[in-house]
């Protein structure tokens, strides 16, 4: 249930089984996440593993994750990416960018629940050619939006071109329910920066 209300897509669900008995049982479940998405359940019996942290554990596991290969019950939640792009990007160059991010983070393009960018890259005809393509909404992020975050990001040449704090993990961000970005800017092609957030 906690899945299908987050939209997580369900992986080896053939271990569903091992996990309800546990839960139905009063037995303690290890989930092995980040703490933000701990908080999120609102169930007993369960217990936090952190991610970055991971310990031998005897108890049945869920990893809530993206991207990650795992023999055990796994949960994972929609990907928000935010893009940079030298000007003048094709849409074949974007493609092929984005398709190397996913490959390199185990991801598939239907974990991508939306796709961002600063405004300044609202009239790229590459990446508006790719938003329309494979169906994403255009979520493009003013100068405001992005530098009244608190966080702190990669250094970015957009610190440089347009005075903000960067494109593709700022907009990756501002886009994602959790706010944790699990994979940092990237560059592909020399031209090309993805970030990804959950």
């Amino acid at each position: 249930m906690y899945a299908k209300e987050n939209d997580f897509e369900i992986s080896n669900i053939e271990k569903l089984a091992n996990i309800s008995n546990s839960l139905i049982n009063k037995k303690t479940v290890s989930v092995v996440t980040y703490k933000k998405i701990f908080e999120d359940l609102k169930s007993e019996n369960l217990e936090f593993i952190d991610l970055e942290n991971e310990v031998e554990i005897s108890n049945p596991k869920v990893y809530i994750v993206p991207g990650k290969k795992s023999d055990e019950l796994l949960l994972k939640p929609p990907v928000y990416l935010g893009i940079g792009m030298n000007r003048g990007t094709t849409l074949i160059e974007i493609e092929e960018a984005v398709n190397e991010f996913l490959d390199l983070h185990g991801l598939d393009l239907k974990n991508i629940k939306a796709i961002g960018s600063f405004e300044a890259k609202s009239d790229e005809v590459g990446l508006l050619e790719y938003l329309e393509k494979y169906g994403f909404e255009e979520n493009f992020f003013s100068e405001k939006d992005i530098n009244n975050l608190e966080e702190e990001f990669s250094r970015s040449k957009a610190e440089e071109f347009f005075q903000i704090k960067g494109v593709a993990e700022p907009s990756a961000y501002l886009l994602s329910k959790y706010k944790i970005l699990f994979a940092k800017k990237e560059v592909f092609n020399k031209k090309i920066t993805i970030g990804g957030a959950i």
